[in-house]
């Protein structure tokens, strides 16, 4: 959302935006979904009224009594706009809830304030200019705040009126910080009792509670620090209780999978003097709520919420969304306990009750117990499947217990009802090889009648005509409506079934929809590379003769219409009919991008076909007319059919002066990510004629990656003296544009900068005053170089500023400045886990010397796995023989005890220049399994490896040497070994060098 000079969220709906975004994250980064329980329903909000708890679940409102007993649903008359909006409060026959209208940019322009009854209908409603934060004191008056510059001005709404009233303003600090991967306002409020405000600023981690008195005075202010501080910390809200205690919530988490989330609820008393703080148990918090009699009541990610009392002791848990699978909500606590009490010995049916109705560690763990079963398992997980239908949990046991005893599962299929049959068949089409009786049939039925993953599983099985004809319908009603990309998906994935009726339909002059058929067919051939090849998954056909037939066919005719073209140049370079494809490019030049489009597939698996093409293809580029888009996306595609051919004639068009300028512009931004020889990179880096055309595309970041690999030092000063060059120049864009445009520069800037290139900063430094927009990055530029006399109080001064303490102190760091090495480690090592733009290197600790050392031995237990991590790399380094001591023990318990050490331990110890291979070498021959994972830090392993390898005798440790080095470099391991036995001295033991 936009962040405008007059946005203030509110704590709820802030809070909303922050799960979603980091349940997001969490599936793109790989963390442990289970623990993050991202698969149950969420609570969206979580209110206590008297002696009823409220929790929102989508549409729905749920009431229960304080001990968690459901109490009664509430019915809402107006589901779209409860399910945009937050409570705020209100008592059990009348809740408050704000909601935003936006605008296309996300811009806020106003607030809808209202109030569902004990009905659910909407009583009162009252939209507010503005984005407006709202709060419901304890006596129910309601107050409506908003920004105005650096003041928070509080009114209070009267809703019979719908009128406000002036009441309060406070002056703030205006600053920002980040929630998870997004940004809120660093400060919160709340009315106390009586009518003093209550108001939390924060500053990164930590933050403030002040109370203000009537007339806007100070009555106390107290600091708080919440503990633990993970990768992302922070403190998230206020509110407060009847009595005048003020609740402090803050919630952290962890990017990692091996570590764990933790949330906290801090209580302050009248005096703001801390009393309690409640942290067992919690881990990602989202909400609370305090009763009348001081229980808080905590809802996070998943489904349950917990309860403590008053002192702080857990007082039990609930689920508060609906059961799911027909039971009353006092059964589901009685299946509840049961999956609790589950053991290994327990019958299968209590531990499929586990796999439901556990917590996902009691869950993890009964699904092992029911694999342990064996075939046995295999009838009553369907019968479970049947019955639990829904249940996501039991879904993914059932599809390992398949996979594990397919013959078995196939023959309960075939002897099962029509139930069992559609229960099991979308799982069973990806655990069996061989065709079942029936299953294709069962999984059709269920396509028709829209399930998806029947529709996922008979892809990967294979359309049946029937079923394309169903698909076949389906796009043509999308093509009248906004498009049906199921049925796009099938029907090109299941090219087998679908490819002769598809290309009837596009060849038809009277079908009315042939053109949308015949770019489906383009990209199903370009997509899935129609020759006589199978695909590796399941053996399907890809490339049905008949339409390599019909478009031969075509081409037979004479003249190729211009709206099958497409669909003819794909099947033959493809098919490997180059000289036609070329043909009829050079009959119509328009044609020449779907004839590269689709070499680019054919050049994966035969790069002769399209070198073959290579002269007539660049006669033709060459000789295109003005630069346009079709143009630019004709050198595109070109350019990424990355033949050796072709890769050399990119290089002579680049070069050739007759080319236009704006085609080997298009050329070379589509190169960026191919592998650029030496001898072809120096001259475009020192090319002159690419400065105007290219200024604002940073074309130098394209060949950062070679110009590090090569560690040139020649080409490595070009490019830093280049990019120094366009950041010096004011950008022509603005906005978002630019700082994203500068960003990247600086992002290629510190993978070539030096300690030494602090000079360079200065002409930089120097412009600030004309150009504070660039502060920012001559800041982070200066966290990788040694300071300057010009550069030193900037960076003095920045310290100071939260945003920019770390990057000034990894710059002083290196100049021993005192106050750095304490930010270095709380801001940057502490941090490492999530945040991926820290980047901390020994020379911003060296100069402190053993003080460094002392702090980096310290944390190598710390609870992020980054930071762990982080530390032991430059503990190696900084040549710490504690360090490395500490490292050595590790490394050797690991292998007593068959495992394989870390990767951050191992990959230290090569830093230090201590051969790990032994160690190994030892696991290797122990337990092999256990060495799958040397391929994270194979680059310095392997020297070691091929040393070990050339002067090895023994063959049992040989063996387990070169599977080492298979396990580190699969693809290159093969060439490897082949120089590696010729040079072993011992002609018998080069043979086992295999």
């Amino acid at each position: 959302m936009k962040r405008t000079e007059d946005s203030l969220w509110t704590r709820g709906l802030r809070e909303l935006a922050e799960t979603a975004v980091f349940s997001l994250f969490l599936l793109l980064a790989g963390s442990n979904p289970a623990r993050a329980m991202l698969v149950r329903p969420q609570l969206h909000a979580l209110f206590v009224t008297g002696e009823t708890v409220i929790v929102r679940v989508g549409d729905r409102l749920i009431e229960f009594d304080r001990e968690g007993r459901f109490v009664r649903y509430r019915p809402v008359a107006d589901p779209k706009g409860i399910e945009s909006a937050q409570a705020v409060g209100g008592d059990a026959n009348l809740l408050w809830f704000v909601s935003r209208s936006l605008k296309k940019s996300f811009e806020v322009e106003a607030t809808r304030l209202f109030s569902l009854d004990g009905t659910g209908a909407v009583a009162r409603e009252v939209w507010l200019e503005g984005d407006r934060s709202v709060r419901v004191a304890g006596d129910g008056s309601i107050f409506v705040g908003r920004v105005a510059g650096k003041e928070l001005v509080i009114e209070r709404f009267d809703p019979a009126a719908a009128t406000l009233s002036s009441w309060r303003s406070v002056m703030l600090d205006r600053t920002w910080r980040d929630l998870d991967m997004s940004a809120a306002p660093a400060f919160d409020w709340v009315v106390l009792p009586g009518g003093d405000l209550a108001v939390l600023s924060t500053r990164g981690d930590s933050g403030r509670v002040t109370r203000l008195g009537p007339e806007g005075k100070a009555l106390w202010a107290t600091e708080l620090h919440p503990e633990p501080l993970t990768s992302v910390a922070y403190l998230k809200g206020i509110t407060a209780d009847a009595a005048g205690n003020v609740y402090v919530t803050h919630s952290s988490w962890e990017g990692s999978s091996s570590t764990e989330n933790a949330g906290s609820v801090i209580k302050l008393d009248g005096g703001g003097r801390e009393v309690l703080r409640i942290k067992k148990d919690i881990g990602y918090l989202l909400e609370i709520g305090i009763s009348g009699d001081g229980s808080v009541y905590v809802t996070q990610l998943g489904d349950a919420v917990l309860r403590f009392s008053a002192d702080g002791r857990q007082a039990g848990s609930f689920v508060a969304v609906p059961p799911r699978f027909g039971e009353t909500w006092e059964e589901r606590v009685t299946l509840q306990r049961k999956a609790v009490a589950a053991t290994a010995t327990s019958d299968l049916d209590d531990l499929l009750n586990a796999v439901v109705y556990g917590r996902w560690d009691k869950r993890a763990e009964a699904v092992k117990w029911l694999a342990a079963r064996g075939a046995v398992a295999v009838p009553a997980v369907a019968r479970a499947r049947v019955r639990y239908r829904t249940s996501w949990e039991l879904k993914q046991a059932a599809d390992d217990v398949w996979s594990a005893h397919p013959a078995e599962a196939a023959a309960v299929f075939m002897k099962g009802d029509e139930a069992t049959r559609r229960a099991m068949a979308s799982g069973l089409a990806w655990a069996v090889k061989t065709p079942v009786a029936g299953l294709i049939e069962t999984l059709s039925g269920m396509v028709k009648e829209g399930d998806e993953d029947a529709r996922h599983a008979l892809d990967h099985l294979g359309l049946t005509g029937e079923v394309a004809q169903f698909y076949i319908s389906e796009y043509r009603k999308g093509l009248r409506a906004d498009g049906n990309f199921d049925a796009q998906w099938s029907l090109t994935r299941g090219l087998a079934a679908s490819a002769p009726a598809l290309a009837r339909i596009a060849f038809d002059s009277s079908d009315p929809d042939r053109v949308p058929f015949q770019k489906l067919l383009v990209e199903a051939a370009s997509e899935y590379r129609i020759q006589a090849r199978r695909t590796e998954d399941n053996g399907q056909e890809t490339a049905p003769s008949a339409l390599v037939a019909i478009v031969q066919g075509w081409l037979s005719r004479g003249p190729v219409p211009k709206d099958v073209a497409a669909i003819m140049l794909t099947a033959f370079g493809i098919s490997g009919h180059e000289a036609a494809a070329v043909a009829a490019a050079q009959r119509e030049p328009a044609f020449l991008v779907p004839a590269l489009k689709a070499l680019s597939s054919a050049a994966r698996f035969s790069p002769n076909v399209v070198d073959g093409q290579v002269e007539a293809l660049t006669r033709l580029l060459r000789a295109l007319p003005k630069a346009d888009l079709v143009v630019a996306e004709a050198f595109a595609s070109f350019a990424k059919l990355a033949t050796p051919g072709v890769r050399r004639a990119c290089y002579g068009l680049l070069r050739d002066q007759s080319v236009p300028l704006e085609h080997r512009t298009s050329l070379l931004l589509t190169m960026r990510g191919e592998s650029i020889p030496a001898s072809e990179l120096g001259p475009l880096l020192a090319d002159r004629q690419w400065q105007e055309p290219l200024r604002e595309e940073y074309f130098y970041l394209s060949f950062l990656d070679e110009v590090l690999e090569r560690k040139d030092g020649a080409q490595r000063e070009v490019s830093r003296d280049r990019l120094l060059e366009i950041l010096s120049h004011p950008s022509s864009k603005a906005g978002e544009e630019a700082d994203t445009a500068r960003g990247q520069c600086v992002q290629a800037l510190l993978g070539v900068l030096r300690e030494e290139d602090g000079p360079l900063l200065d002409p930089l430094a120097a412009q600030i005053p004309q150009r504070p927009e660039i502060e920012w990055v001559v800041l982070r530029l200066a966290a990788r170089v040694k300071p300057t006399p010009l550069l030193r109080p900037i960076l003095e001064a920045a310290m100071a500023k939260p945003d920019s303490a770390l990057d000034a102190a990894l710059s002083l760091g290196r100049a021993a400045y005192p106050p750095a090495l304490d930010i270095i480690m709380e801001q940057g090592m502490k941090r490492l886990g999530s945040y991926s733009w820290i980047q901390i290197d020994a020379g911003s600790l060296r100069p402190y010397g053993a003080l460094a050392e002392q702090r980096l031995l310290s944390i190598m237990d710390y609870p992020n796995e980054g930071t762990r991590g982080m530390a032991r790399i430059l503990l190696a380094d900084l040549g710490s023989q504690e360090g490395l001591r500490i490292l050595k023990t590790e490394f050797a318990a690991a292998i007593e005890k068959k495992e394989m050490p870390s990767e951050s331990t191992l990959a230290a110890l090569l830093r230090a220049g201590f051969d790990v291979v032994p160690g190994l070498t030892d696991l290797a021959i122990a337990a092999p399994d256990a060495v799958s994972e040397v391929s994270e830090i194979a680059e310095p392993l392997i020297p070691f490896l091929e040393k070990a390898i050339v002067a090895e005798k023994v063959p049992a440790r040989l063996k387990a040497e070169v599977l080492l080095l298979r396990q580190a470099c699969a693809e290159t391991a093969d060439r490897r070994l082949g120089e590696l036995r010729m040079k072993h001295p011992d002609p018998k033991t080069r043979a086992l060098i295999k």
